[in-house]
Formats: structure tokens, C-alpha cells, sequence
């Protein structure tokens, strides 16, 4: 009777951590060396893909805008003391005054993908391939390119390319097109650069971006804007059922 119950104990161990195991394999294979140096030098991909939630804050003089998303599925919600939009994971909403001219489907996840680099660059339906250095200053920033497959979000014609310090593999830079207004590939980019990195639950996210002027050319010139994040959270556990929802008097976006 002993052997049977520690037998079926066994069993129920085995079933137990099977998926588990499953769902943490992880196939760095499909991802260049330097990416996957990059990937580890922030943390880890399987670290990143243990987090549930990440949270922060963008700095605003008219009030910070506080951004939650669901790293799984993907929802999301910004709140700010003149408006709040979201996605719930069918339907993309908003509640403002008439001052908010923005277009809910491009804005409510613009910041959490320029904000989560490089690990959202590791999505399935990626491509990649190394790209010439991007020299600034003196210093030179090699880089690999990531591009989409044609079913990939909602505009598969972006384009990305990472540029990292070659002694220490973090991310430097970012340069990024976007397609999401005219759904037509661009060959001018522009550029990101990224500082104040942190660790938070063990991942290395930054505390600030820098957007860069380009000349004709396509060269970066200056610094033209910052912004700055703070109150930065990663949890391993989900957010309650219905964080994601229209809030009370949003509208739908069509």
C-alpha cells in the first residue's frame, strides 16, 4: 500500500512539473549571439518571461501618466489625471476631455515598446540580422536589425535596430520607423537613446529616453526631447480580473 500511494505521489510530482518545465524551455537558437548577449547583459529572457506585470510612471509636468500592462496577454491601461485609454484584449478604448487628439490603438502600448527594449524584440514572428555600427561621437554602437513577419501586430512594416555596447552588450540605442498611419516601409529612422539603466526584479530597464535630430543625411545630430520614468514595477504575479476594462464613461475606439 506504501509503494502504491508514494507511486502515485511520483506520478502526480511528474504531471505537476511537467508543464512547467514546458513553459520555460526557452529556444535562444533563433536569436543572433550578440542578441542573445545583449538579452543576458539586461537580465535574462527567462527572467523577463517569469514577469507578469510590469508598471511605471512617464514623467509629465501636467501629471504622470501610469502605465500597467499585462506582459502575457498583452492588455494594457494608461491612467493620467485628464484621461485614461486601454486595451482589454478585444477592444481598444479611451476616456478624455476633447484636448486628447491621440489615436487609442497607436498610443495606448507606444511607451511600453520603446520602454521594454530589447525583450519585446524577442516576440515570436521576429526576424534579425546584424547591422553596420551606428557611429556617434567618436564611439561605435554595433547593431542588429529586427524586422516582422507580414502578420505580425498591427504594423509588420516597423523596423528596428539595436545598437549595444560592444565591451558590456547593454543597450545603447534604438533607431525604429513607423509605419502605423501609412502601413508603407520607411528607410529613415529614427533614434533612442537610452540611459539611467536600473534593475528591477532582476531585469535592467531604463530610467530615461532620449529621441535624437537627424540630419538629411540620416546622421543623429542633437538631443531634441527626454522623457523620464519613475515608479518602476516588474511583479511575477497577474493583476486582478477586470484591470484591463473601459472604465466608466469610455468610449469604444472604432
Amino acid at each position: 500500500m506504501k509503494n502504491t500511494l508514494l507511486f502515485l505521489a511520483l506520478i502526480s510530482l511528474i504531471m505537476a512539473c511537467s508543464p512547467q518545465e514546458e513553459t520555460t524551455k526557452l529556444d535562444l537558437d533563433r536569436y543572433p549571439e550578440s542578441f542573445q548577449k545583449v538579452m543576458e547583459q539586461h537580465g535574462g529572457l527567462a527572467v523577463w518571461n517569469a514577469q507578469q506585470v510590469l508598471r511605471f510612471e512617464r514623467v509629465n509636468s501636467a501629471g504622470n501618466e501610469v502605465h500597467t500592462i499585462d506582459l502575457k496577454s498583452r492588455q494594457d491601461k494608461i491612467e493620467s489625471p485628464d484621461y485614461a485609454l486601454g486595451y482589454d484584449g478585444t477592444q481598444y478604448w479611451v476616456k478624455a476631455d476633447t484636448s486628447f487628439k491621440r489615436d487609442p490603438e497607436f498610443y495606448h502600448n507606444l511607451m511600453f515598446y520603446f520602454y521594454a527594449m530589447p525583450f519585446v524584440l524577442a516576440d515570436p514572428g521576429t526576424y534579425y540580422i546584424e547591422k553596420a555600427p551606428l557611429e556617434f561621437e567618436g564611439k561605435s554602437y554595433p547593431g542588429v536589425a529586427v524586422s516582422f513577419g507580414d502578420d505580425v501586430g498591427s504594423s509588420p512594416k516597423d523596423d528596428y535596430i539595436v545598437y549595444y555596447n560592444p565591451e558590456t552588450y547593454q543597450m545603447e540605442w534604438l533607431g525604429y520607423t513607423a509605419t502605423f498611419f501609412t502601413q508603407e516601409r520607411k528607410t529613415k529612422f529614427s533614434y533612442i537613446r537610452y540611459g539611467g539603466w536600473s534593475k528591477f526584479n532582476e531585469v535592467l530597464l531604463p530610467t530615461k529616453l532620449t529621441w535624437y535630430r537627424t540630419d538629411e543625411a540620416g546622421a543623429i545630430t542633437e538631443a531634441r526631447n527626454s522623457v523620464n520614468f519613475e515608479n518602476i514595477e516588474l511583479q511575477t504575479s497577474p493583476m486582478p480580473e477586470g484591470t484591463f476594462a473601459p472604465v466608466a464613461g469610455a468610449k469604444i475606439s472604432e
